[in-house]
């Protein structure tokens, strides 16, 4: 298995992407920018090294912080994304012929190299909890998408998610199940409304699936927490705050639970920040 290296270059809150010109292994496909690791090479060498060969990029590299593996026609590799200073940008382009600064949520809307994808999702979790842990001192707001879902998880004071995909993926948005603590406050969204809200009664705990009517999609193992819901007599219509409550969620900086339509995104569990959450419990009645 070939060892690749992908700089994670930031500025100003932006990663940077670069695009592979026609002609090169995997054309079109956008990326962090790295490359092979020679015999005898750090990865930390590698980078530097990579960045000023195919970018005129001076950089200090530092630590790994997300890996992953992908088996491509041409062999597997093993990407190591590791954080890198700029100490230079006088960039010229070589393998690439084009480049783009993002924020790292963003990024997932490039279509990306598929090593670099698993790469993509665990930089969002990265910030995410990191953005997270910074502003948490006492109770946190959630968002929670039930479709299928929701009647059992309120009948029975719940939220279950589970741990991986059948083929042994991690999701975000099944993982922010973790950071839920005793006393947070979940919003319950459902057929384009808020229809209810629920406190946790503690944190996430390992449990198999419960769902009886709507969970034969999911994998048994999963996380499972125990809430109180409150339901609400007048269900808060999204569409008619939508406008209101998008203005908010772009000031969040995180992973946000709809997207730029205002129609809710693919995924179960949301951070919310205080003002949104603050935002949705002054409506709820």
């Amino acid at each position: 298995m070939k060892l690749v290296t992908a700089g994670i270059i930031t500025h100003n809150n932006q990663v940077l992407l670069a695009r592979r010109k026609k002609g090169q292994n995997l054309e079109g496909y956008w990326e962090f920018p790295g490359g092979k690791i020679e015999p005898n090479e750090t990865p930390q060498a590698c980078l530097e090294r990579e960045l000023f060969e195919e970018l005129n990029l001076t950089t200090k590299a530092g630590r790994i912080i997300a890996e992953s593996v992908y088996e491509y026609s041409h062999g597997a590799i093993k990407l190591l994304a590791i954080e890198a200073e700029l100490l230079s940008d006088n960039i010229k382009l070589s393998v690439h012929d084009k480049l783009a600064w993002v924020t790292i949520y963003d990024v997932q809307n490039f279509k990306l190299a598929p090593a670099d994808i698993e790469i993509a999702r665990q930089l969002i979790r990265l910030n995410l909890r990191s953005q997270f842990q910074k502003r948490r001192e006492g109770m946190a707001y959630w968002w929670v998408s039930q479709n299928k879902t929701h009647y059992e998880e309120r009948e029975g004071g719940f939220l279950w998610a589970p741990k991986e995909t059948k083929k042994g993926r991690t999701i975000f948005h099944w993982d922010t199940m973790k950071d839920v603590r005793q006393g947070d406050i979940i919003f319950s969204y459902f057929r384009q409304s808020i229809v209810a809200f629920s406190i946790a009664q503690g944190n996430a705990y390992d449990s198999n699936n419960p769902f009886k009517k709507s969970g034969e999609y999911w994998e048994e193992n999963g996380r499972r927490i125990d809430t109180k819901y409150t339901v609400l007599q007048k269900p808060i219509s999204l569409p008619k705050i939508v406008d209101e409550f998008q203005v908010i969620l772009q000031k969040q900086g995180v992973y946000k639970p709809l997207n730029k339509n205002g129609t809710g995104h693919l995924g179960y569990l949301f951070p919310l920040s205080d003002e949104a959450g603050n935002f949705l419990m002054s409506r709820c009645k």
